[in-house]
């Protein structure tokens, strides 16, 4: 509403700038008397003033919504043409209904007459070209608002996906210390509490601290090591100043779960690398890890981590973000930068006012 009051208090100060104006320069041409030789002059000028106002805002307010907005245009050509008209023969209504006689910018009276009339089809072209602009913008901003609510509505979508996801993926290693009656399944499930709080509370906000965040992969990181031989050769390197930036909640660890879940094996050397850097607001994450075939236990929701990130790294952070996977036969590299600092989605959009 702001906005739109706004846009009228411009518009009647540029009406009123073009008024003063014309009072002022007119006389000045040489074809009129100056302001204080004949004030009936402007008995003329204020009724021509006051046609092209009430014309302006005629053809922009009823005529250009109300008959070409529903492809009513044989009506709205049809108005066009008495406007016309009216502007044409402007100089007689006012002689014949007023006794005005008509100050002629012209000596010919003819040419004075088409001059209105070219008039009449200026102010319907400038109201029609400021109305359809108008109009642009309005369905650019709805565009823009759509496709704002369908990117939020697809990350909330695909946030409701992370929960589980996690959670499979956790109880399998779970499970996999349950089988082995190890002793440490109490601690496994002690982590696992810890770390549900972190998901159930702090990831289910848009962004979190960076901090938290690392302290949630340093968590996952150690429940594994809790399922894991001696052969898993475990480098993770985490440095830099993350105690101020802000990320999206479980967005890098899919790729850590990617790394245990293909690249740990009871048998051969297993090695895995995780590094991570953050300089003011560039965060660099690498992970690197040698791929086995295992068989591990199927589960609902296996397979969607990396397409869900990938996917939610589009949305949250568009043109900011580098993400490179590279598969091989026997590895796994990923290499991600992303640029921290940016605009980002709020939870709900401001819709402008129409």
């Amino acid at each position: 509403m702001k906005k739109q009051h706004l846009n009228v208090v411009i518009q009647l100060m540029i009406w009123l700038a073009l008024f003063i104006l014309q009072i002022i320069l007119l006389p000045s041409w040489g074809k009129f008397p100056t302001i204080f030789d004949d004030i009936s002059f402007y008995r003329t000028i204020i009724p021509e003033d006051i046609l092209i106002f009430c014309i302006f805002y005629l053809n922009y307010l009823v005529l250009v919504p109300n008959l070409l907005g529903k492809r009513r245009k044989g009506l709205y050509i049809l108005a066009s043409i008495l406007i016309f008209g009216l502007f044409l023969f402007f100089p007689v209504f006012l002689d014949f209904f007023f006794g005005i006689k008509y100050h002629g910018r012209f000596g010919n009276p003819k040419i004075m007459n088409l001059w209105l009339g070219f008039v009449g089809l200026m102010i319907l072209g400038i109201s029609l070209g400021m109305r359809s602009v108008q109009e642009w913008l309005r369905a650019e901003q709805r565009n823009r608002e759509m496709e704002y609510r369908r990117t939020l509505t697809e990350l909330r979508s695909l946030k409701t996906q992370i929960n589980p996801h996690f959670l499979f993926n956790t109880l399998n290693t779970i499970y996999a210390l349950s089988l082995k009656n190890s002793e440490n399944t109490s601690t496994a499930i002690l982590r696992l509490s810890t770390m549900m709080r972190y998901v159930l509370s702090d990831a289910k906000n848009d962004f979190v601290p960076l901090e938290k965040e690392v302290e949630y992969i340093e968590q996952y990181i150690e429940l594994q090591k809790l399922r894991s031989t001696d052969k898993l050769e475990l480098d993770v390197c985490i440095k830099g100043d993350y105690t101020s930036a802000q990320i999206a909640p479980l967005i890098l660890i899919p790729f850590i779960e990617n790394a245990f879940k293909y690249g740990v094996s009871n048998h051969e050397t297993s090695p895995i690398s995780l590094y991570l850097f953050v300089e003011e607001d560039r965060l660099l994450f690498e992970m690197h890890n040698k791929k086995f075939k295992s068989e591990p236990v199927r589960v609902s929701g296996e397979g969607i981590g990396i397409a869900n990130t990938t996917r939610r790294l589009q949305l949250l952070y568009p043109k900011r973000h580098k993400l490179k996977i590279e598969e091989k036969d026997n590895s796994y590299n990923v290499r991600l930068e992303i640029k921290l600092k940016g605009e980002q989605y709020p939870l709900e959009p401001t819709l402008g006012n129409e």
